[in-house]
């Protein structure tokens, strides 16, 4: 397993309560969290014109699988997912856990942005899978008529306890 420091939203900043599941940007301390794999990118994954409802929001219905080790089931894990520069519009990533009905959220990302979400801890040895999805807003960006297609980049990092 190759580490690395994490870089991006949490440098310089003092830690801050979580709320929820997600590890907003600001909450661990500088240099605590450690990335414990290179980034992925995924997509383009398209949405069909379907996904969009008549208000303009956008739930698409296709998602992306990401998998990654786990070394021990008392190591509280967290992805890192960023909306890739080219993003023309925010879009708002979720993360459905295994066969668990927990669906984990960022905040709107706009093209470069990134936030930690955080899986927690249980993780038996060995590799997992969950499934990343995007849901956007028509009238933001470039997104006129409904999201079409989206890409992300994940990374997985350890959490400090």
């Amino acid at each position: 397993m190759n580490s690395a420091t994490a870089e991006g939203d949490d440098a310089g900043n003092v830690p801050r309560p979580r709320v929820g599941g997600v590890v907003a940007p600001g909450v661990i301390a500088p240099g605590a969290l450690r990335a414990v794999t290179s980034v992925t990118h995924l997509g383009p994954i398209s949405c069909p014109a379907s996904d969009t409802s008549a208000d303009g929001r956008t739930v698409c219905s296709n998602t992306a699988a990401y998998a990654f080790n786990s070394d021990a089931p008392d190591i509280v894990y967290a992805l890192k997912v960023q909306a890739p520069a080219a993003h023309c519009a925010p879009v708002v990533y979720s993360v459905i856990v295994g066969n668990r009905t927990s669906v984990l959220s960022s905040r709107a990302l706009n093209g470069g942005e990134s936030q930690f979400i955080e899986l927690g801890s249980g993780w038996s040895r060995g590799r997992h899978q969950v499934r990343i999805g995007a849901m956007a807003q028509s009238g933001q960006g470039c997104n006129t008529r409904g999201l079409n297609s989206w890409s992300v980049d994940v990374s997985t990092a350890i959490v400090p306890r």
